[in-house]
């Protein structure tokens, strides 16, 4: 496959790969997920991983994608499961949201968790209570000098609260 234009010479990216189902991929043509989980000799375990490393000053991995598993170097304490609502998009039930101890999402709901998006996107009632709550402006602006004291953004999932903290959720 080529790409035209100029479009993956000037980011700090190697390309893009296409996770969806079959279901609403384009042409008919088979999946690279659906391939590789449907050979259980070579893949037993039909799961896959990221690890997501945005700190390339200090570490020489900028991410990584394990399939069929998880490797335990990047993560602490368990893993959250949360089963598909369809195989249509990665479709979950999000339990909720708080940010500093305010609900702002009180679930379940349903959210579409999209390794090729780098937003929190949503009802636009939904995404102004957020900004407002994290002190954004209404374009969702934040001076980045104040990151440190940002409050952390809490993801209910799979029973388990996930917190994702400015760091992490602020986009440089």
């Amino acid at each position: 496959m080529q790409e035209p234009g100029d479009t993956f010479l000037n980011t700090p990216f190697d390309g893009i790969l296409g996770m969806a189902w079959d279901s609403i991929a384009r042409g008919g043509i088979s999946q690279p997920m659906s391939q590789i989980f449907s050979n259980q000799i070579l893949c037993p375990t039909a799961v896959f991983s990221f690890y997501l490393n945005r700190d390339l000053y200090n570490n020489t991995v900028g991410g990584e994608l394990t399939l069929c598993g998880i490797d335990p170097t990047h993560y602490q304490g368990p893993i959250a499961w949360e089963p598909l609502i369809s195989e249509t998009y990665w479709q979950i039930q999000l339990g909720g949201l708080s940010i500093n101890g305010q609900q702002i999402i009180n679930g379940p709901v349903t959210a579409i968790v999209d390794s090729g998006t780098s937003l929190i996107a949503g009802p636009p009632a939904l995404v102004q209570n957020i900004q407002k709550a994290i002190g954004a402006g209404a374009s969702g602006s934040i001076d980045c000098s104040t990151i440190s004291n940002l409050p952390p953004i809490t993801f209910v999932i799979g029973g388990a609260q996930l917190v994702m903290t400015a760091q992490s959720y602020v986009i440089k």
